[in-house]
């Protein structure tokens, strides 16, 4: 069973999920199948495989489906789990991990990159995303929702068929705190956003800008994290991917 501990040290908060070890390893115990011909569940024909489908979005056709959004079979947090907190000590916190991760599969077709879809395929799979986020953000125990997509065996992805990961939690990560609470010094010093004062900066700086356009900024940021950190940012002021409209995701 997964439960969320604080760190002691930091402040910050942890999952320990053990189940998430019994996931498939097909990138570690063998040389990925393009054609999906193993034992992928989230071929094409194999829906079965991968039951409690969460959303699908039809194919141009109507024949199959060209997004399925899913429960993540080996969850590190559970919509089912009560909430409730327990203590292991004077400095030992626990919560019990409820919350919400989910699969998002961007196509029947097993083994394929994102840069070789089609534009219409690429906005299928964000219109999942967006989808998503504005469902499980009206759960009152979710604080924080994020996708993410592991491509290559390097980057920890398990299996080679194209699918990103949502993940809602209880708590915002400590270092996103760290940001809400920079955004608010420079609110309350300045009247302005943060947000959209780093665009324009960056832009009007024209050395890290990677591409403008007439919704997005797309910049390396200057104080970059690590190599080639790039920001997608939107130029409409707006405090979440949630309140995007349908253009600006599929620009």
């Amino acid at each position: 069973m997964s439960v969320l501990r604080r760190d002691p040290a930091t402040g910050g908060w942890v999952i320990v999920a053990p189940e998430r070890r019994r996931r498939p390893e097909e990138h570690r115990h063998q040389a990925p199948d393009p054609s999906g011909a193993g034992s992928c569940p989230f071929c094409a024909g194999r829906e079965a495989d991968a039951p409690g489908e969460l959303l699908r979005i039809p194919s141009p056709d109507g024949s199959g489906w060209s997004v399925r959004v899913l429960p993540n079979k080996f969850a590190a947090l559970s919509p089912d789990e009560p909430a409730g907190e327990r203590l292991q000590g004077p400095l030992f916190r626990e919560v019990a991990a409820a919350g919400h991760h989910e699969v998002i599969v961007e196509g029947p077709t097993h083994g394929r990159r994102t840069a070789d879809m089609a534009d219409r395929e690429v906005a299928d799979a964000i219109e999942a995303y967006h989808s998503r986020y504005v469902a499980l953000r009206d759960d009152r125990r979710v604080a924080y929702v994020i996708v993410f997509k592991n491509s290559g065996a390097r980057a920890g992805a398990s299996l080679a068929h194209p699918h990103s990961q949502l993940v809602a939690t209880p708590m915002a990560p400590l270092g996103l705190q760290g940001r809400f609470a920079r955004v608010r010094e420079h609110h309350a010093a300045t009247g302005r956003c943060l947000c959209c004062d780093l665009v324009d900066a960056e832009l009007e700086a024209a050395v890290r800008v990677v591409l403008e356009t007439e919704r997005y900024a797309v910049y390396c940021p200057f104080a970059s994290g690590v190599p080639y950190e790039t920001w997608i940012a939107p130029r409409r002021h707006q405090p979440s991917f949630g309140f995007t409209s349908r253009e600006e995701r599929v620009e």
